[in-house]
């Protein structure tokens, strides 16, 4: 018995994992971007907290058979980076001027064949004066907050994440 079902359980975990719907997101002339941060490292960590954000997220409203390609095109973080103290260091201050934006192009397709593709300006005209289930030491809490609405809106269809 154990001879049968151990290749049985093998062919269908293969089975789903290759059924397993996939978000890739790529990112245009970043070095353009409105607003990624001051310095190099903070701008690579942005990029890659906003990547895996849109990765992770897209994912729960897709199907096994989907995929989804997204660009960003532009970014400009909530707040602004201004110098700070005797040395200078730079902190982002938080006013209602300095709103979220992306800016972004995706394609949905399933078996090759497109099912949604489009542009989109996203963007947080009230980012501080609603609630935030990210925790405020996220320094991507706001963009969090505005992608999930714009994916929930975009591909949720009344599913829930």
């Amino acid at each position: 018995m154990n001879r049968i079902f151990k290749p049985l359980l093998m062919a269908a975990l293969l089975v789903s994992a290759g059924a397993q719907a996939a978000v890739t997101v790529r990112f245009v002339q970043p070095e353009k971007f409105v607003d990624l941060g001051w310095f190099t490292g903070d701008r690579d960590e942005t990029l890659k907290g906003i990547q895996s954000h849109l990765q992770t997220q897209a994912a729960k409203y897709l199907s096994g058979s989907q995929d989804l390609a997204i660009e960003v095109s532009d970014v400009n973080l909530a707040g602004e980076e201004e110098p700070w103290g005797r040395r200078m260091d730079h902190i982002r201050v938080m006013r209602q001027i300095t709103i979220p934006t992306m800016d972004l192009s995706y394609k949905l397709t399933e078996g090759g064949r497109v099912l949604k593709e489009g542009k989109a300006h996203v963007v947080d005209m009230n980012y501080m004066d609603r609630s935030n289930r990210y925790s405020t030491g996220d320094q991507l809490r706001f963009e969090k907050r505005m992608l999930d609405e714009w994916l929930k809106e975009e591909f949720g269809g009344g599913k829930k994440p």
